[in-house]
């Protein structure tokens, strides 16, 4: 029995469709450097070798350090707490290390919440600006008492 598509031409269904090879679904890709790395810190952190993770996540702070001041620079447009995001979403990760997905790049989980890091400050900065009363100069007699 054969079935149209959708474009009008016919596919084999059922046992006509027996004996036709399907091609295999793509592998996923490789796990990169830093997934290597961050599933080596996870597996040293699940067996309790903190000190041997914190040594390997040096080496991923270092890879990604530069591109994460990049991106939180981008976002937050302040030198200052671009730094400050970059270092809390390192932490970040170091502690939730359990929960990095091996099947995943590590460069999009870890670049999901250093922008969630960065959304978060902006939130906050706008809440301040918006509560902060704006200072008023000294008025006139107290400008002409300091001259």
């Amino acid at each position: 029995m054969n079935q149209h598509d959708r474009h009008g031409t016919s596919t084999p269904t059922g046992h006509e469709a027996e004996g036709v090879s399907v091609a295999p679904l793509p592998s996923l890709p490789k796990p990169d450097h830093d997934s290597r790395l961050a599933t080596e810190v996870k597996a040293l952190v699940l067996q309790g070798d903190l000190e041997g993770a914190r040594a390997r996540f040096d080496a991923l702070v270092v890879r990604q350090q530069r591109r994460a001041s990049r991106i939180a620079y981008h976002v937050l447009r302040n030198a200052a707490d671009a730094d400050e995001a970059v270092q809390d979403a390192f932490v970040k990760v170091f502690t939730h290390i359990e929960s990095f997905r091996e099947d995943l790049p590590f460069e999009v989980w870890f670049t999901r919440i250093l922008i969630n890091g960065c959304l978060d400050r902006l939130k906050s900065r706008r809440r301040r600006e918006r509560w902060v009363v704006p200072s008023t100069d000294t008025d006139e007699g107290e400008r002409d008492r300091i001259e």
